[in-house]
């Protein structure tokens, strides 16, 4: 009977002061070859240079663009401020982007193909690497064992998202790949150097926060908690507790001004709204994940099978086999709280279910301890000795096809989309946006609005303004401010029977903001059918990018990339399609820029004031209002005046507006008013946001529901916008 592997780390590490490592020499081999295999998982995202694969999904859309257009000072927006880029404003560390500050250091100081492509090779690498050590260190298992069970967690594939079909995204950062790591590294250094481990842990956790998706993150800490526990006999749990402390601390550190700033923004948060995910879909996600986790891993679950019926019941550790239980359970907490506390919507968005992207780690390690069993067992365990020797170098060689297999067709997943043009140089080197990007001027702002195309391509993201540093109305942002939201539903409203897919998604969702519009055919598109462009026009937006001519007559084509076979392509034959590749034929590369001399200027004086009941109210009349109007008067929810002496109703031009001087947290600017007004800032509102006219402060109010007003007399002053973050304020107000 094979001795349980539980004892078997247990008296390595605590039955002598060195923990037993095995030879060098055949390890040695085994780590070039997996740091090779982790190249070649990774190899689209390296090798072609600026041509190299950008993954759209949850990262290319959004993160890589936003980094690509900031400077490594932006590594410190982490800690907050006012972020102009994005859905007319949103706090830096109110959101995902603060999250991801490591990929803006390597962005920074590399060409963003490259930072990208040595983070996913970074992230297979440990992945690869450290499950060998795990496997071969801390639970004495099998070389061939470990190799096999390496090769294919490095692959990545998880259970749920786009994560599914991709391997290890960007989203997921250090969090499932680093785990075998900090479970190694307490092993190898927890009695000989818990100074130094600590230390190590305390850096982990750090970098967990810099470049980890929360969400995420947290299950990795989660697991790791979890897994030492059941790995250390209950009378040394106490040797847990600096390690872990380190751990915590590091990752609580780098991670609270994002925490602080969510907190402080989430009561007038869009995501407060989303509907209530129901009970039987949670229930319908979590068995989805578990069956398509199944699907993959047949091979590694069929040697926990084998291992457990024919070698020995001890084959998996009951330690581990009692996490594997814990993370089950947290899988079905989702759906006792939305049993229970159906209207719980905070709650209901941490989504418990996302520790699922933990379960195959857990699950091949499970199998590279069983299989290292199976490679183990005496004779007698098995009906012949030569099914003995048989069985487990066909299991191993089935979970190395296993690896390959899925790398395979992760790699025609990712050879689908880069035939589309998914790649650095067609998708964030546009000529267009280039000529766009060359007008900006903080005296002149303007922002930039993306227009989907049904049916003509997914490639072209309203993120990808970011990239040449242009403020956009739209984007992929997971927390901004819902008065926003609503009033960009009435910008899309005349979408709504039309598209309606997008349009409810953006109603109920809002976390993709973008405009809409019928296709395929690319002859025949007015975004004048599915926008309200006077409303857009309040939102400061000058420029409209499509993949297709507009066929609206108040828009002026400004610029226009008209390389590529655009919608041609895809009548083409799928040979035809694979060769464009070689050719740079990509379809997405059409793209059209229109200019809108309707624009209203982001800072203006409103002479008339109107006061509505309720919010809703004030909405419904800035979708009926011109453009006229929209420039005269300021619409004022009764509940937004606050303290404000509004102006009367008055006729003509109420006065100019000139900029001194902009920076992120704060905007000076020289106000000349010919009688008393409402100076609106098309920024969106935010508490934290204050106004000072001369020196003196004045209440800042909503204003157009969403945005900045405050009063102005008549006459010509210094008006002053100030921020704060949510972590200055607080330190602030202590």
């Amino acid at each position: 009977m094979a001795r349980s592997v539980l004892m078997s780390a247990r008296s390595q590490k605590h039955n002598s002061s060195t923990p037993r490592l095995h030879p060098a020499g055949r390890d040695n081999l085994a780590h070039s070859l997996l740091l090779l295999w982790a190249f070649w998982l990774c190899a689209e995202y390296l090798v072609f240079g600026r041509h190299s694969y950008a993954l759209i999904f949850d990262f290319g859309d959004s993160f890589i663009p936003y980094f690509m257009g900031e400077n490594r000072d932006g590594f410190w927006a982490f800690l907050g401020g006012w972020e102009p880029r994005m859905l007319a404003g949103v706090d830096a560390a109110a959101n995902t982007i603060s999250q991801f500050r490591l990929t803006n250091l390597g962005i920074s100081v590399m060409p963003a193909w490259m930072a990208i492509g040595l983070f996913a090779f970074l992230q297979r690498a440990i992945a690869a690497v450290f499950m060998y050590r795990l496997v071969i260190d801390v639970f004495d298992g099998h070389r061939g064992a470990a190799f096999a069970t390496a090769m294919l967690f490095a692959v990545g594939l998880g259970a749920v998202g786009a994560e599914s079909y991709f391997g290890f995204t960007h989203n997921m950062g250090l969090a499932p790949c680093g785990v075998p790591f900090l479970i190694w590294a307490h092993w190898r250094w927890a009695d000989r150097r818990p100074a130094m481990l600590a230390a190590i842990m305390f850096a982990c956790g750090a970098l967990l926060a810099l470049a980890t998706m929360q969400f995420i993150a947290i299950q990795a800490l989660v697991c790791t908690g979890l897994l030492l526990g059941a790995l250390t006999p209950v009378r040394r749990w106490w040797t847990l507790l600096l390690p872990l402390f380190a751990l915590g601390l590091g990752y609580t550190i780098m991670e609270l001004p994002n925490v602080i700033a969510v907190l402080a923004d989430w009561p007038a948060a869009h995501r407060l709204q989303n509907p209530t995910i129901p009970t039987e879909s949670r229930l319908e996600s979590i068995l989805n994940g578990l069956t398509q986790m199944g699907t993959f891993q047949f091979v590694p679950i069929f040697t926990i099978v084998f291992a457990f019926l024919f070698v020995t019941r001890r084959a998996i550790p009951a330690g581990l086999a009692a996490v594997v239980g814990i993370c089950i359970v947290i899988l079905f907490i989702d759906v006792i709280v939305s049993a229970v506390f159906p209207d719980l919507s905070t709650l209901a968005n941490f989504s418990f279910i996302r520790i699922i992207f933990m379960m195959p780690f857990l699950l091949l390690l499970v199998a590279g301890i069983a299989l290292s069993r199976i490679f183990q067992a005496a004779p007698y365990s098995l009906p012949a000795s030569v099914l003995r020797r048989a069985v487990p170098v066909m299991l191993a060689i089935g979970i190395t096809t296993t690896a390959v297999g899925q790398d395979t067709w992760i790699k025609f997943n990712n050879l689908r989309y880069y035939s589309h043009g998914s790649n650095y140089a067609t998708l964030y080197d546009q000529p267009p946006l280039r000529k766009v990007a060359a007008l900006s001027d903080d005296r002149n702002p303007f922002r930039v609005a993306t227009v989907n195309i049904k049916d003509v391509t997914h490639l072209n993201r309203p993120s990808f303004a970011w990239a040449y540093g242009l403020e956009t109305v739209d984007g992929y942002v997971n927390v901004y401010p819902r008065r926003y939201q609503e009033l960009w539903v009435e910008v899309i409203r005349p979408s709504a029977d039309k598209t309606p897919f997008d349009f409810e998604k953006m109603r109920d969702w809002g976390n993709r903001v973008y405009l809409t519009a019928l296709g395929p055919d690319c002859s025949s598109v007015r975004l004048g059918a599915s926008t309200n462009l006077e409303l857009l026009s309040l939102l400061n937006v000058r420029f409209i990018v499509s993949p297709c001519p507009l066929q609206d007559s108040n828009l002026r084509l400004f610029a226009a990339n008209l390389e590529g076979p655009g919608q041609a392509w895809h009548k083409w034959s799928n040979k035809d399609k694979l060769m464009s590749i070689f050719r740079g034929d990509y379809p997405s590369k059409k793209l059209y820029v229109y200019e809108n001399a309707a624009a209203l200027p982001r800072y203006f004086l409103a002479g008339n004031a109107r006061i509505f009941n309720t919010p809703a109210e004030t909405l419904s009349a800035l979708g009926k209002a011109d453009r006229q109007t929209l420039l005269t008067t300021a619409m004022i929810a009764r509940e937004d005046i606050g303290d404000a002496s509004l102006p009367q109703e008055n006729a003509g031009q109420a006065g100019t507006v000139q900029i001194i001087s902009v920076d992120r947290g704060e905007i000076r600017l020289d106000v000349t008013a010919k009688r008393k007004s409402v100076l609106i800032a098309a920024n969106s509102f935010n508490p934290r946001w204050t106004a000072t006219i001369n020196g003196r402060e004045r209440p800042l109010f909503r204003a157009d529901h969403a945005f900045q007003g405050v009063v102005v007399e008549s006459g010509r002053s210094e008006v002053v916008l100030r921020y704060r973050s949510a972590i200055s304020e607080l330190m602030k107000d202590r």
